[in-house]
């Protein structure tokens, strides 16, 4: 007999995350960073905690920081973290994903935070066309999935499809905004 789970215990089988000024505080344009770097992936660095273009030290991009918190909660949770983004250049997305880490709740190990995202839906969409495609990788209902965004157009996919919206404020995402967030999906549960 399974072990009874408290509405309060209870997690969505996906969260996804848009990027700019959601898990990280600024916006990854790649018409300002990399300019003239091939691959352009390689014009970012690591250092002091933040993710700088190398070819010029102004443009920035600062993980928030109780993102890594959130990461843990949801790892634990064996909840599934995807990425949606319509930003059009993946391949840069991910590189900074590679360099942010967080540290992973098992082993205690500094992890890059792409390796805890299993859908990576980078590519110049609509949020509604990629949960459409979420939903055909996962298999999971469209209910059972929420999105944080700091772009409140966003919310068609809650009007639409039923996901699960937060908007996120301009510095980025909070531990008590990933709460109201939860607790909303669960108030949307059956029973």
């Amino acid at each position: 007999m399974a072990p009874y789970l408290h509405r309060d215990n209870l997690y969505p089988s996906i969260v996804a995350f848009e990027l700019d000024d959601t898990i990280w505080n600024g916006r990854l344009d790649a018409q300002y960073f990399g300019r003239n770097w091939k691959p352009i992936e390689e014009c970012l660095e690591w250092t002091n905690g933040i993710v700088r273009d190398k070819s010029n030290h102004g443009n920035v991009l600062s993980l928030c920081d109780e993102l890594g918190d959130i990461i843990g909660d949801l790892e634990t949770h064996n909840v599934e973290i995807a990425i949606v983004s319509s930003n059009t250049n993946k391949a840069l997305c991910d590189r900074a994903l590679y360099l942010f880490k967080a540290r992973h709740p098992a082993s205690g190990e500094w992890t890059p935070i792409i390796y805890f995202v299993k859908y990576d839906e980078v590519y110049p969409a609509s949020k509604v066309e990629h949960f459409k495609r979420l939903r055909n990788y996962s298999g999971f209902d469209f209910s059972d999935m929420i999105l944080f965004d700091c772009d409140s157009s966003s919310r068609v996919v809650e009007n639409e499809l039923g996901v699960t919206f937060k908007a996120v404020q301009s510095e980025g995402l909070k531990w008590n905004t990933y709460m109201e967030a939860l607790n909303a999906w669960r108030r949307k549960l059956p029973g």
